[in-house]
């Protein structure tokens, strides 16, 4: 993961490479949303949970198509692909190592 822009006042900017055939393991963020969009990439695969705790089938994430994951959603993302792939996402709070936000889901 890459850092590229960070703003106390606006959030945090990273990019993520995958390699083919890898994923990030399922985690929840109780107080930061994040949106996503998938920069290269054929085979990447979203699994998301609601706050409420319904819980979305895998999905496909469509090029340049912004992913929404609120507080609260349990997520998960894999590349099935036989090529890297690239992810921006966009965080609504800069990322503080003293207070992660992060536990594992599910």
């Amino acid at each position: 993961m890459q850092e590229c822009y960070k703003d106390p006042g606006w959030g945090q900017v990273n990019l993520r490479t995958m390699r083919p055939h890898s994923d990030k393991p399922g985690h929840v963020h109780h107080k930061r949303s994040e949106k996503w969009v998938l920069a290269r990439g054929e085979d990447v695969w979203v699994t998301l949970q609601q706050p409420d705790g319904t819980v979305w089938t895998p999905f496909r994430l469509p090029l340049w198509y912004v992913l929404d994951v609120p507080a609260g959603a349990g997520h998960s993302v894999e590349n099935r692909g036989d090529d890297e792939a690239v992810i921006l996402f966009w965080m609504d709070t800069v990322y503080d190592p003293e207070e992660p936000d992060k536990e594992p889901w599910p």
